[in-house]
């Protein structure tokens, strides 16, 4: 009978020693490989809309909407949308941070139109609840997950857009 390093029972116990050697560093990571707040949101998200202007006018649309969690508690949400004749676009950037013991959604807002602000609001595993600031913007925005579809909803004053819903799927 052979005997030696990759023979019967010391080729299982190099197994061991090998799976043991090498699950050591990814239990350390584990904890920064662990779900992070804006994860269920993350990818490219399509489907249809309405945006009503503030005159009442209504337009159906096409959109994307691209969710990319980045380092720590922060992300970034790209919206595009297209209608016959028009374009929207608004990017987004927040970070979790806790403000008097409660997480709130911190970050700051931009569209094609020149307009830009801040803004803040809450998340949750199915949410995110922002505000939008700025010269003559004050709008909510809520993007609401069920599953493999997101609904966007934005309503208030964001330049000529009174309120923007769009019903978007991800290829779940």
């Amino acid at each position: 009978m052979r005997t030696g390093p990759n023979t019967g029972p010391c080729k299982a116990l190099l197994h061991a020693i090998a799976v043991i050697a090498l699950s050591g560093p990814l239990a350390l990571l584990s904890p920064a490989l662990a779900a992070g707040p804006f994860d269920p949101f993350v990818g490219e998200w399509r489907g249809d809309g309405v945006v009503t202007t503030d005159d009442g006018q209504q337009a159906p649309l096409r959109c994307k909407v691209e969710v990319l969690a980045e380092v720590g508690e922060r992300a970034s949400q790209a919206l595009r949308c297209a209608s016959t004749g028009a374009v929207i676009i608004i990017n987004a950037s927040m970070r979790l941070e806790q403000q008097e013991g409660q997480p709130v959604l911190v970050g700051s807002w931009s569209n094609d139109r020149g307009k830009a602000g801040g803004l803040t609001g809450k998340i949750d595993n199915q949410s995110v609840d922002v505000m939008l600031l700025g010269d003559d913007v004050e709008a909510q925005m809520i993007s609401a997950l069920d599953g493999c579809r997101l609904q966007v909803t934005i309503e208030g004053k964001l330049g000529k857009i009174a309120n923007l819903q769009v019903n978007l799927e991800q290829g779940c």
